[in-house]
């Protein structure tokens, strides 16, 4: 996925709950040419994603919101090239709030484990307008890339409260 991501150029990214800003750093610095929001709804982790974009001297290239991802999907549906998450939260939860931020044909690359990886399988992605691809490994870990293919069901993401009583892929919602 890097070597797509480098060959491409010019890209647009977001970090879903970037925490410090680790991996959204980190892939800033691998590609020189994209540009870069890192979102996380906790403001101390937002004032060391800060800090750390500073120290690197990436401040023209990312970004840092602090807020929760749902607010940065409804404001900018379709606004990202790709999206990434390493750790942010159930399979459900971040499909539902990352999924909307990448236009048609952008992905959503995520850090898995053998649990999380069979709960990707079982949401209803293509009612997302999304297929999940083939999972890989390195010797960093286990990922998963969802492809958005088309704009898919609207309304989403729900409000929080209605995604937490009724999850993506939970009886009743799209299964």
């Amino acid at each position: 996925m890097l070597e797509e991501w480098r060959a491409a150029g010019r890209l647009r990214f977001v970090d879903c709950g970037t925490g410090a800003g680790v991996l959204g750093l980190l892939l800033a610095l691998e590609l020189p040419g994209s540009r870069w929001r890192l979102v996380d709804a906790r403001a101390r982790r937002c004032d060391m994603a800060r800090r750390a974009v500073a120290a690197a001297g990436l401040t023209e290239r990312i970004t840092v919101a602090h807020e929760p991802l749902e607010e940065t999907a409804r404001r900018e549906r379709g606004g990202f090239d790709a999206a990434v998450a390493r750790s942010f939260g159930p399979p459900s939860e971040l499909a539902e709030c990352a999924l909307p931020l990448i236009r048609i044909g952008g992905v959503l690359v995520v850090s898995v484990s053998a649990a999380t990886l069979s709960q990707w399988r079982r949401l209803p992605l293509a009612q997302l307008g999304c297929e999940a691809l083939p999972d890989w490994s390195t010797p960093s870990g286990r990922y998963l890339a969802v492809r958005r293919r088309e704009s898919g069901a609207g309304g989403f993401p729900r409000r929080r409260a209605v995604r937490l009583r009724s999850p993506l892929g939970a009886a009743g919602c799209f299964m």
